[in-house]
């Protein structure tokens, strides 16, 4: 468990998100000189050819505050045993003292990479002439889920709601273990995916591509990794013009043609949290 503690809400990680973002309109609106980067027939199609705005939801880190009457002290803390509220109250009911309360902390603090992914997006949408509203999934309101097409991005212990949301997927998730899973039908034990390795030098990490169906005919695109390896290399398969052809062929080859709905397990190795390449483990149409 890692714990760390500030005796202010840092901004700055929200601010320089931003500037990335709006240096990368700016920077690939003049280079993509009106060119797609993308089969406009692939997966991002019904992405171009929306019925519905788009809303990108980045995954981010849970942080509380903790008020110390006895120390006179606040502090703003980002627990890596702790990803909700619900936890919050169970991390609280086991480390009951009177002279501490404890809250949510009101600022959203995201991981550095949200940058990194949010330009890789902006270029695809910019070349394309489409655009994305954009918010953190703890601001994310239930409500919107009806009138969006909803990209969710972040570690999978950040996606909130979008932690397990199509519940028929063949591809789980166990919160408490933090692991991806697998129940094959012909085993009776399921397949456990879980990183591998010190992620400070070469490891394994594992990612999950999902486009599932919405609840008012929209469409859900979910971007995860147990890590932040296997999240960008998740989100490098969908938007590398090198790395999105070669899956849109796997998906193709496999199902005959490019299915509605989909979800992917990757496999990806990487170095200092830097993704080196992946392979699809598991590939699974789904039936609306």
């Amino acid at each position: 468990m890692t714990v760390k503690a500030w005796n202010k809400i840092w901004i700055l990680p929200l601010i320089l998100f931003a500037i990335a973002a709006v240096f990368a309109v700016l920077y690939f609106d003049e280079q993509s000189e009106g060119k797609s980067l993308v089969d406009s027939e692939g997966l991002w199609k019904d992405l171009i050819n929306r019925k519905k705005p788009t809303l990108l939801l980045l995954g981010d880190l849970f942080v509380y505050q903790e008020k110390d009457s006895t120390q006179n002290s606040l502090l703003t803390i980002q627990n890596s045993a702790i990803h909700s509220l619900e936890e919050l109250r169970v991390f609280e009911f086991r480390n009951n003292q009177a002279s501490i309360q404890r809250k949510p902390s009101a600022v959203a603090q995201l991981d550095f990479n949200s940058a990194l992914w949010v330009k890789q997006l902006t270029r695809i949408f910019v070349s394309t002439d489409s655009d994305y509203s954009l918010q953190t999934v703890s601001q994310f309101d239930p409500k919107q889920l009806q009138n969006h097409d909803i990209m969710v991005i972040g570690k999978q212990k950040n996606l909130g709601i979008f932690k397990s949301y199509w519940t028929p997927s063949k591809i789980k998730y166990d919160a408490r273990k933090d692991v991806f899973f697998y129940q094959n039908k012909e085993h009776k034990d399921p397949i456990f995916y879980q990183p591998k390795g010190n992620i400070e030098s070469f490891h394994t990490d594992y990612g999950y591509l999902a486009k599932v169906p919405g609840p008012n005919n929209n469409n859900i695109y979910i971007f995860t990794g147990l890590r932040n390896t296997g999240t960008s290399q998740t989100l490098n398969n969908f938007t590398d013009p090198r790395l999105l052809p070669l899956m849109e062929q796997h998906l193709a080859s496999r199902f005959g043609t490019i299915p509605e709905f989909y979800e992917v397990l990757f496999e990806v190795n990487g170095i200092s949290q830097q993704e080196l390449n992946s392979e699809i483990i598991h590939v699974f149409a789904i039936e609306k």
